[in-house]
């Protein structure tokens, strides 16, 4: 929605949509189990997507710190989550992190 809607439109439905996020990292037990892997990759796609929504909502949106703050636990749950040198995660993992530290908040790929 914030690619479509006006920058106004946006932050209205977004007040609507979600009035309050509270999101927590999670965490995989053991990183090289390539299931619970898919945990990290949680992390940094929350992470990427909260940085797209801050990036539409107006400069002196309460919000804007606040979400900051979440998604910069998210990016260090999921970069740390991403050390393994394990097939499993390492190999998709990265492009997760390439998104959200390239700043490309409007990227479709």
């Amino acid at each position: 929605m914030r690619r479509i809607l006006p920058s106004g439109e946006f932050t209205s439905w977004f007040t609507k949509l979600l009035p309050h996020i509270h999101l927590e990292p999670t965490y995989a037990p053991d990183a090289m189990d390539g299931k619970l892997g898919h945990l990290i990759g949680l992390n940094l796609s929350r992470a990427w997507l909260l940085e797209g929504i801050i990036s539409r909502l107006p400069a002196a949106d309460a919000r804007s710190e606040p979400l900051s703050l979440v998604a910069g636990k998210l990016t260090q749950a999921g970069l740390n989550g991403i050390q393994s040198e394990n097939y499993q995660g390492s190999h998709w993992l990265g492009t997760f992190a390439v998104y959200l530290l390239s700043g490309r908040v409007d990227s479709f790929a």
